[in-house]
């Protein structure tokens, strides 16, 4: 029976090599310096394995990760100025409901008549007079702060 790699008789200027990518017996070109780890076949798939290919990968893949972190960045900005507009809208709502709230509980305060439209209910209602107590008191604050 014949072996199915016939080592013996290799072709002058051909030498046998484990290829570390197809991870098959090869037989390669003798070439001078080190014993190549990857066949003929399977080098041409290889070749950013040069220091330059390595180099320039790397360079490309720096600058990609740059152009990445710049959009991350202007997104984040974006997103803390949408934040403080939003938070800004919402004190602007808050400040005009408590505002309000005060106007209704003035009116109900002042109603001696015993006036009881629907504006006097809502005016009534606890979290309306509560509302009203609440911004009442930030006005109060927001003088003395201003003051000082």
């Amino acid at each position: 029976m014949e072996a199915a790699l016939d080592i013996d008789r290799l072709p002058p200027n051909r030498i046998w090599i484990n290829c570390r990518c197809c991870q098959l017996p090869q037989v390669n070109k003798d070439r001078d310096g080190a014993i190549p780890s990857i066949c003929d076949d399977c080098f041409p798939h290889h070749r950013g394995e040069r220091p330059e290919m390595r180099a320039d990968r790397a360079e490309s893949h720096e600058r990609m990760l740059r152009e990445r972190l710049a959009k991350c960045r202007d997104g984040v900005k974006a997103s803390e100025e949408k934040a403080a507009a939003a938070a800004e809208r919402m004190a602007s709502a808050v400040n005009s409901r408590g505002a309000l709230a005060v106007r209704l509980a003035e009116a109900a305060e002042a109603n001696r008549s015993g006036h009881n439209c629907a504006a006097m209910q809502i005016a009534n209602e606890k979290h309306v007079t509560e509302l009203a107590r609440r911004h009442r008191e930030r006005e109060i604050n927001a003088d003395i702060w201003d003051r000082m």
